[in-house]
């Protein structure tokens, strides 16, 4: 199943006009998703559900409520707001009903600390590009421009497309960061008006994928290679994950496949990203468990000896974006 066939009707109904796109965080300082500083934005809704995912509030195409406990002053303005009964005060405690809860955001409305946030605005092209210009300065200054990720940016191709057409109509440099799970038409699209790919590869072997993602990987693989002869600078991302992904035969796999299949008169360089989790808090939040709780981060010499090996290959590699 492609990506676009995963999007709720809901959400396409709100995008009717395909000018609008959801997103759900715009970070106005980015150094690590190319090259000089740049503008980052989120769009909400992904395909996948990868186990390590640091962005649960990426993964749903629809807006979504968090409640940060440690900001409430448990003032009960939510308990009367909510439509659903999804919120109700327990010995003196709220307690959130996530099945219940549909999102609509009037919890927000009235809490005055912060307690409650809606991840998922939708907003235009135009309103997105005023927060480009507040940033061209730095563009230019640096190398920089805008990058897209997610999320998932083939969730909704047309906004995207149109957004990029927009920063190349001001000569920005531009990126987007894919898993590539989509339609090879779609994907293309989106790379009309796109300098560089970061393009990741999770796992080499289907049935690992599957499990560690929630689908196959035969698609994503061919449009890697689709990618690598498209007039685009490439980089390869791939998150180590301890126990799951970081052994020695999937990291050969990986330089064997890149070294065999792909056109690399535009590849960069492979990034490893070691595993992190930063956003382990993020679950909880959205009334989700984070099922890697034990999992601890690779240290140093595990890092560097992925590097070699990759490096190995006549691949340039470093660690970290």
């Amino acid at each position: 199943m492609l990506v676009s066939e995963n999007i709720p009707q809901e959400t396409v109904n709100l995008q009717v006009d395909n000018r609008r796109g959801l997103i759900f965080d715009i970070d106005r300082y980015a150094i690590h998703d190319g090259p000089g500083i740049r503008l980052l934005i989120f769009m909400k809704g992904c395909a996948l559900r990868c186990l390590w995912c640091c962005n649960p509030e990426s993964q749903s195409f629809l807006p979504e409520v968090a409640y940060f406990p440690a900001k409430c002053i448990v003032c009960g303005a939510c308990v009367e707001l909510c439509p659903e009964k999804a919120t109700q005060m327990v010995e003196g405690k709220l307690v959130v009903d996530w099945k219940l809860c549909k999102s609509c955001g009037k919890c927000i409305e009235r809490c005055f600390t912060d307690a409650r946030k809606l991840f998922g605005r939708l907003l235009s092209i135009e309103e997105v590009f005023q927060e480009v210009k507040k940033n061209v300065i730095f563009f230019k200054n640096s190398g920089g421009g805008v990058t897209v990720g997610g999320g998932e940016v083939t969730g909704q191709p047309d906004f995207v497309r149109d957004l990029l057409k927009r920063c190349k109509e001001e000569q920005l440099h531009t990126a987007i960061e894919t898993c590539g799970y989509c339609s090879w038409e779609t994907l293309k699209k989106i790379m009309e008006f796109t300098d560089l790919v970061y393009y990741d590869i999770k796992h080499m072997d289907p049935q690992k994928h599957k499990r560690l993602t929630g689908v196959l990987n035969e698609g994503i693989l061919k449009n890697l290679i689709r990618v690598s002869h498209e007039p685009v600078d490439l980089i390869v991302r791939v998150p180590l994950i301890p126990d799951y992904n970081d052994d020695e035969g999937n990291l050969r796999s990986t330089a064997e496949f890149i070294m065999r299949e792909l056109n690399l008169s535009r590849f960069k360089r492979v990034e490893l990203l070691p595993y992190h989790k930063w956003g382990a808090f993020k679950y909880e939040r959205l009334g989700r468990t984070y099922s890697l709780k034990s999992l601890e981060a690779p240290d140093n010499e595990k890092m560097e000896s992925s590097r070699k090996m990759i490096e190995s290959y006549g691949l340039p590699c470093q660690v970290g974006g």
